[in-house]
């Protein structure tokens, strides 16, 4: 049986890395490899300039209205997916988690900001070891809205052993 699960984590993690070679060989806005931080859409990165990869599963979100809280325009609304990092040869920890919900133009609420310590009360330790994955389960709450969001959008800030910090931010569609 874990040799069933050891297969299949090896075929995401060589999806994630297939996806995020063919996505980076399709980018010629000629970006400079160094630049710290990379958008991606639909979890899937455009530019490989760091040792890791990030998607958020599903692929594309479902949100459920959260009524009775007095909101005037659009409910608060929750959803559930898995953010999950492939590391690279590095060892990495996740520092920080800003999600936003998106209409196409703006943000709509208030981000919610998912800080290092609260990373740790919820999975304990936060490190994605070097050639390994992680699953991050998030259940977010979002307060009352402005708009009817089109996307969830994550930045994410991972940190080597050394200190150096990445910032990486990835977005899926909200269906």
């Amino acid at each position: 049986m874990s040799h069933v699960s050891q297969r299949a984590n090896r075929l995401v993690v060589a999806a994630l890395v297939a996806a995020g070679m063919w996505t980076a060989a399709c980018d010629d806005n000629h970006d400079t490899p160094t630049k710290p931080h990379q958008v991606s859409f639909v979890g899937l990165p455009l530019v490989a300039t760091v040792p890791f990869t990030t998607a958020i599963f599903p692929q594309q979100l479902g949100f459920t209205p959260i009524f009775g809280l007095g909101c005037g325009t659009f409910p608060a609304l929750t959803t559930h997916f898995d953010l999950v990092i492939v590391s690279g040869g590095r060892d990495l920890f996740m520092d920080e988690v800003t999600l936003n919900l998106l209409d196409g133009t703006h943000r709509g609420t208030s981000p919610l900001l998912v800080s290092a310590r609260d990373l740790n009360a919820r999975f304990g330790s936060t490190l994605i070891g070097a050639g390994s994955r992680r699953i991050f389960t998030f259940d977010p709450q979002f307060g009352c809205g402005r708009f009817a969001p089109l996307s969830l959008e994550a930045q994410i800030i991972l940190l080597e052993r050394s200190g150096f910090r990445h910032a990486h931010t990835v977005a899926v569609p909200i269906g």
